[in-house]
C-alpha cells in the first residue's frame, strides 16, 4: 500500500473527500476508469444468496471482494473496494476501446 508521504492511498482519498474535493464516489469511478475495471454501484444491486454464498468468506475478507453476479458454468463476478494498480493486473482486464 503507498505511504502517505507519497501523496496517495487512502490518506490522499480521506483528505480529498473531507475538503469536499471529491466524493467517495467520484473517487471511485476514477480509481475504475485508470484500472480498466467497471465502477459498480453496490447499493443499487441485489445479491443472491447463492451468488453471495459461492465464494467463501474467508477469500472475501481476505482480499476485500464481494461477489455480485454469477453465471452459470463461471466464476462469480467480484467487486472489490480498491483494485490493486499495476500495470500487469490493469492491462490484462482492460476492455477493448
Amino acid at each position: 500500500m503507498p505511504s502517505p508521504s507519497t501523496g496517495d492511498g487512502p490518506d490522499l482519498r480521506h483528505k480529498l473527500v473531507s475538503a469536499r474535493i471529491a466524493t467517495e464516489t467520484q473517487i471511485a469511478e476514477t480509481i475504475a476508469e485508470q484500472t480498466g475495471y467497471p465502477y459498480v454501484d453496490l447499493a443499487a444491486l441485489t445479491l443472491s444468496a447463492e451468488t453471495i454464498g459461492a465464494v467463501p468468506a474467508a477469500l472475501c475478507r481476505r482480499y476485500h471482494v464481494i461477489p455480485i453476479e454469477r453465471g452459470r458454468r463461471s466464476l462469480p463476478r467480484s467487486a472489490c473496494s480498491t483494485p490493486q494498480i499495476s500495470s500487469r493486473s490493469t492491462t490484462s482486464r482492460r476492455r477493448p476501446s
